[in-house]
């Protein structure tokens, strides 16, 4: 997906690997984490959310990292814990929240 074909997007779901949710129904759109890392037209995004489903948000992982420019591009607020995002959105097969 990439911003030119998602006139008034508002939020987007940010995962390592788009395939691995092939074939559920989500409420929000997918990018690849590698994506939202290096494409520099999600940084002039204005008033974008981000949830950051990335497996792990351990340091220096690709997580971390969404998490990091997601919060310097106030695409996401940092005091919202990842438990309570993923519990909010309701997503099918949710896997459980690994700890940052």
């Amino acid at each position: 997906m990439t911003i030119a074909s998602s006139p008034g997007l508002r939020a987007i779901l940010v995962v390592d690997q788009v395939a691995d949710w092939a074939g559920m129904e989500l409420p929000l759109p997918l990018i690849a984490a590698r994506e939202y890392l290096r494409d520099p037209a999600w940084q002039q995004q204005r008033g974008l959310r981000v949830v950051n489903l990335c497996r792990s948000w351990r340091y220096q992982s690709t997580g971390y990292y969404v998490s990091l420019l997601a919060v310097s591009r106030r695409h996401i607020d940092a005091h919202l814990s990842r438990s309570r995002v993923a519990a909010s959105l309701q997503l099918p097969g949710q896997r459980t929240p690994v700890a940052p």
